[in-house]
């Protein structure tokens, strides 16, 4: 094999004519380095060190293995410099091309978006005329039947004003107080029948009270139970100080407010309407039942 440079130049030089930096074939550094490539190789490789101590700088190249082949082959692992490998360039062609393919795609994106934003202003503007136009019919259909419909109107009689006649005292919306039915506030009492057969215990049990409560607040109570006798219950009361004991009076006469009853029983009219729940005013019905106070 014939080195690419003349026999005269190569025996004339001590370093292989095809050591040279990896940008530069025609040149080489003097010493062994690792920026020392074999351009005789395929792909060109750096050489191991001692190789090109002994062979490519040292005057004896002719004797490697590489040097004396024909043609370009990759570099044998133990001349290649190990760790090393040749990177591999992109032609600048191929740079510029990709680069040229970029800026074209940019500009079609930017292009076709561009389009589409006056695309929707356009549109936006259309509708708004659209709605503009509608609004301008509406009004002018407004104004036209207002003013058909505007005409001279009559001037109306006055039509005459009933009478107000004085108010007849009715019975209170409040629910009248009848037997078994819970009444009044803090506390709430229940007016009880009392039947064959029943106890205080059960009084005590389904009232949430005390037999000493229960005898309390009944006026002249003897602490026994008589068939068919009116008994007051407070409910959810053990111990009955503070309260009045009370009778339980059944109204049989109509037009009976509370202020009047008050005075007919002789009792205190705030304690009548406290224990009651009754609002002042308040007319009876016959029938009801109340509780008087002592």
């Amino acid at each position: 094999m014939q080195p690419t440079l003349n026999e005269t130049a190569a025996k004339n030089n001590s370093v292989c004519p095809f050591l040279g930096v990896s940008d530069d074939p025609g040149t080489a550094l003097s010493y062994p380095s690792v920026s020392n490539y074999c351009h005789h190789a395929m792909p060109i490789e750096p050489v191991r060190r001692t190789h090109q101590a002994n062979f490519c700088l040292g005057g004896t190249y002719e004797k490697c293995r590489v040097f004396k082949t024909e043609g370009k082959q990759p570099l044998p692992p133990e001349i290649r410099e190990s760790g090393y490998r040749t990177s591999r360039r992109i032609p600048r062609f191929l740079l510029l091309s990709s680069l040229v393919v970029i800026l074209v795609f940019a500009f079609f994106i930017i292009d076709s978006r561009g389009s589409n934003l006056l695309n929707s202003h356009q549109n936006e503007e259309d509708l708004n005329f659209q709605a503009l136009q509608t609004i301008t019919q509406i009004a002018q259909s407004t104004q036209t039947g207002i003013a058909r419909t505007s005409a001279p109107s009559s001037t109306p009689e006055p039509s005459p004003t009933p009478t107000e006649l004085p108010a007849t005292p009715s019975p209170t919306s409040f629910p009248p107080h009848q037997l078994e039915i819970p009444f009044g506030f803090n506390p709430r009492f229940v007016i009880h029948k009392v039947l064959a057969g029943e106890s205080y215990m059960r009084f005590m049990q389904d009232y949430n009270t005390t037999r000493e409560a229960i005898v309390a607040v009944n006026y002249g109570s003897d602490s026994f139970l008589w068939e068919d006798s009116i008994l007051i219950i407070p409910m959810d009361v053990t111990d009955a100080t503070g309260l009045p004991s009370f009778t339980a009076y059944q109204v049989n006469e109509p037009d009976i407010t509370v202020e009047k009853l008050a005075i007919d029983q002789g009792a205190d009219l705030s304690l009548l309407v406290r224990y009651n729940d009754l609002p002042a005013g308040y007319l009876f019905s016959v029938g009801e039942w109340v509780l008087i106070p002592h």
